[in-house]
């Protein structure tokens, strides 16, 4: 996990165990990331593109202090 900004963390698919469904995974240092739907397509997608899926996250206080994701980007 990569700091980008005071609270926008960059992780990528296989930093977060190549999840398969939605739900809460665990990220690397601790705390959980609520995937949704939508990550799960775009992962999809993105790897049979020969993409690494890549997610840029963010604490909130609405999950008690999980991350969320709150930005997407495709990596070669």
């Amino acid at each position: 996990m990569t700091t980008i900004r005071d609270n926008v963390f960059r992780v990528s698919y296989h930093e977060i165990g190549k999840p398969t469904y939605h739900g809460f995974v665990d990220v690397p240092g601790g705390g959980k990331l609520l995937i949704d739907q939508g990550d799960i397509r775009y992962i999809r997608e993105a790897t049979a593109d020969g993409y690494e899926p890549t997610f840029f996250i963010s604490r909130t206080t609405a999950l008690g202090n999980d991350y969320v994701v709150v930005g997407r980007q495709w990596k070669a």
